[in-house]
C-alpha cells in the first residue's frame, strides 16, 4: 500500500475514534452496532474505500468498549 493510502487510513482511523467517542458515551450499545455494521460494509464494497471504511469503523471500536465498559467499573477510569 502507498504512503498516501496509508495516511488516509490513519486519518480515517482518527476520525472513526473521535467520532465514536463522542457518540459512545451517550449510546455505546448504537455505536458498536453502527461500527459492526461499518465494518462489514468494507467487506463488498472496492478495495480502497473499503480499506478506509473498515478502519473508519475499526478506529472507534476500542473507545466505544471502555466507554461502554466504564459504568459498570463504578465510574472509575482504570475499569477501562
Amino acid at each position: 500500500m502507498s504512503g498516501s493510502r496509508w495516511r488516509r487510513c490513519w486519518a480515517a482511523g482518527i476520525v472513526g475514534d473521535f467520532a465514536a467517542g463522542a457518540r459512545a458515551a451517550r449510546s455505546p450499545r448504537a455505536v458498536l452496532v453502527t461500527l459492526t455494521v461499518l465494518m462489514a460494509l468494507a467487506l463488498v464494497a472496492l478495495p480502497l474505500p473499503a480499506m478506509l471504511v473498515w478502519v473508519l469503523g475499526y478506529g472507534g471500536v476500542g473507545v466505544t468498549l471502555q466507554l461502554w465498559i466504564m459504568p459498570s467499573g463504578g465510574g472509575e477510569q482504570d475499569t477501562a
